[in-house]
Formats: C-alpha cells, structure tokens, sequence
C-alpha cells in the first residue's frame, strides 16, 4: 500500500499543487479530488495512470476538481481501455458530467465511466469507506478510507463537525485541511482553524495529524506553531504511507 500528498497547495496557492491524495491498496488505486493543477502533478511523478482505478470528489469547489477534463482526456488519449469509477455526491454528479463533455469533444471515450453515489457508509467492491458532511458553503464529504491495514481520514475542505470527528477518532493517519494557522480567532469562510483542530488532537492520543489547504502566506506560521505539537505537522508534498509505515 501507498499513501502520497500529490498537492497540499490552497484554491489560489503559487507554490504548491491544488489539495489531493494518491492511493494504492491491494485491492484499488484512488484519487482522492483532482484540482486543476493535479494532473501535472501526477505527470510529473509519473504515476501509472492506468492503474487507475476510482476518483473521489469530496465537493466541487474549482480548486478541487477542475483537472477531471484534462485528466480524463489524457487518459483517452493514450488509449485506456478499463472503465474508470467516479464517487461523488449524487447532487453535484452533473456539474462533474459537464466536464467529461470537455475532455472528448470530437468522439465518445474508449472507456467507460461508472457513476458511484457517495454515502454515509459503503463498499467499493470489497474496500470499506465512511464519510460524513464537514461545514463548508459547498456540502463536502471527508472520507474515512481502510486501505489495507490502515485506517485513513481525509478531510477534503470544511471545518469539522460531530459526524467528522467520529470518522477522526477511528482513523490510524489523519489528513486534514487548516485554513488559518492563528491559534486564537476563529474563521468564518469555512475552513478549520489549528485551534479547533489542536482540541481534537487530544481526543486521538498519538495519532498522526498532516495538516494541508493552508494559504501560502500563512504556512511559516503554522509550521512554527506546529513545533509545540508532537503528533501534529504540515503535510509536504511528499510520501505519507507505505506499507503501514507512516513517514514525516
């Protein structure tokens, strides 16, 4: 198994890919949102696409799904024949849909496209998943994934709710979104703030927290106030898991 940052980088961020996770388990390979810088990510560490097995969308806000065009056109250009799976949630299907149109114009896809609704609880063939709504304007699902041996929490984008940090508490590797480094005054554009996320901390004993989707002038002040928190870091865009390891 395998657990990769391809981006930690927030909506409008100059430094860093748009926020997304690759996965490899020995049963699917995931994509967890899919950005419009993603692609060149997953390009650029030449990751072998059709090994692909589902994309999950948390919500659609742009930052967040926006490369579906060009990724499912490259994956029509270079041949893929296998269907490819596609979890969102039910309502927000056809503005993911309006975006396939784009990425084949002139000719039907070589492959098929399997629609998967997401909810509370499910199986993807025979791999176990949970989500539950954050607080965000666009309704966004985090995902609680088993992938082999390890359980893993992804928040997607939203400040966290009761139903979130139930999925929190059962995970082995939490990956969540901190859109304010200050320790102190909360905000309200619907992204977490590291003190909410710090009082959750206490609950999750040594559990490991990668925090990501912070705006690149905040990010020096939230790796420094991470130095006081030992299970507690910013994510890198870098390996996170691998056969139960957990790096960083």
């Amino acid at each position: 198994m395998k657990v990769e940052m391809l981006g930690i980088g927030s909506a409008y961020s100059r430094h860093w890919t748009t926020s997304a996770l690759w996965i490899e388990s020995s049963k699917y390979n995931w994509l967890i949102d899919c950005g419009p810088t993603v692609p060149r990510a997953l390009w650029f560490k030449q990751i072998d696409l059709d090994q692909l097995d589902i994309i999950y969308f948390t919500h659609i806000h742009p930052d967040h799904c926006l490369g579906l065009a060009t990724l499912v056109n490259y994956l029509h250009s270079h041949h893929r024949c296998q269907p490819l799976t596609i979890m969102a949630q039910h309502e927000q299907q056809p503005y993911l849909s309006s975006l396939l149109e784009m990425a084949s114009i002139e000719e039907p896809l070589n492959f098929q496209i399997i629609w998967q609704d997401i909810h509370d609880q499910g199986i993807v063939g025979s791999q176990h998943y949970a989500s539950a709504l954050s607080h965000h304007p666009v309704a966004n699902r985090s995902l609680l994934l088993k992938v082999d041996d390890l359980q893993l929490f992804y928040s997607g984008d939203g400040k966290p709710t009761a139903q979130t940090i139930k999925l929190i508490q059962q995970a082995d590797l939490i990956v969540h979104e901190c859109g304010n480094a200050a320790l102190k005054a909360p905000i309200a554009n619907g992204h977490s703030h590291l003190s909410e996320l710090q009082a959750i901390a206490l609950t999750t004993a040594d559990t490991p927290w990668r925090l990501y989707h912070c705006p690149d002038e905040h990010q020096s002040e939230l790796s420094d106030a991470l130095r006081s928190m030992p299970h507690m870091a910013l994510a890198q865009e870098t390996l996170l898991a691998t056969d139960g390891i957990i790096y960083g």
